[in-house]
């Protein structure tokens, strides 16, 4: 075991030398053809991961490189912003770049505050400056924003979806657990139908944990849940559950849910199994909120 030990300490150590002298190697490529007086600015990718910013720090942070950091430094970044073949404009806000004397790594700061929480679109940053043949000047990447969430404590749920799909008595309730969103009255209920939450469910039954059913109660009498799977399968597909108005229906005759001090009465939800069972109007749903 020592001898395989020393055996892999040294092939990681080659590793990292080889890994070194080819990144250098290949930085070099990259900036030494910088025209002027350029500093070979770049991009770490031309496409990089997708971003989540939450509603209470909605700022994304690009990382930029350059070669050459014998001075200070600074410029402006153009931004393009889409939805599909939407552009979208102002909708993001983008602070140019800053390289203090001797630095050569910095930050592209993003502001997403007026993105909307569940949109997600897509984001591509371009450097207006002198720059290597080989740099990369373009890159892309989606932002989407959510909300930051917090245990909000013990509250009741009353059933009124498997009730509509099953021969079970309707309004069954038992304890969940319930987040809410930091800053705003929303509010998810967590595994409202997990194993050892709802009495329905076995083990192996399962689909998603954790799973959440997520209801937005800003207006309190309009209260709305977004489509979401209820994490559990009985063989007839996943089961799943949202409010019919603004969903499946704008008919006045579908209502949204209401708040009233700790209660929140769903309103009018839709419930499925898979793509073959349902939609189907669902029977009341009800959740008391933690005291």
């Amino acid at each position: 075991m020592k001898f395989i030990n020393k055996i892999s300490a040294l092939l990681c150590l080659l590793s990292v030398v080889m890994f070194t002298s080819c990144d250098q190697q290949n930085e070099g490529e990259i900036y030494k053809n910088a025209t002027g007086s350029a500093s070979g600015l770049t991009f770490t990718s031309s496409s990089l991961s997708a971003v989540t910013v939450t509603a209470d720090s909605p700022y994304a942070y690009i990382d930029l490189l350059r070669a050459n950091g014998d001075v200070a430094e600074s410029g402006e970044v153009e931004m393009t912003v889409s939805v599909g073949n939407n552009i979208l404009a102002d909708l993001l806000k983008v602070d140019g770049y800053v390289f203090e004397e001797g630095q050569t790594k910095t930050t592209i700061k993003i502001d997403a505050s007026a993105l909307e929480v569940g949109l997600k679109v897509n984001v591509s940053l371009k450097l207006n400056a002198d720059n290597s043949e080989l740099a990369v000047t373009e890159t892309s990447f989606a932002i989407s924003k959510d909300y930051s969430w917090e245990p909000l404590g013990t509250g009741l749920w009353s059933d009124g979806l498997i009730c509509t799909l099953f021969q079970v008595q309707a309004g069954e309730q038992w304890e969940v657990e319930v987040e809410k969103a930091i800053g705003f009255d929303v509010y998810r209920v967590v595994n409202a139908y997990g194993l050892g939450v709802c009495p329905w469910v076995a083990e192996g039954e399962v689909t998603v944990d954790p799973c959440y059913i997520t209801i937005d109660a800003i207006d309190p009498n309009a209260v709305f849940v977004s489509e979401a799977s209820m994490g559990i399968d009985w063989g007839s597909g996943e089961f799943y559950v949202g409010s019919v108005f603004g969903q499946l229906s704008t008919s006045p005759s579908y209502t949204l849910g209401t708040k009233t001090g700790n209660e929140i009465d769903l309103g009018d939800l839709y419930v499925g199994m898979g793509a073959d069972n349902g939609p189907y109007l669902a029977k009341p749903c009800k959740l008391v909120l933690p005291e």
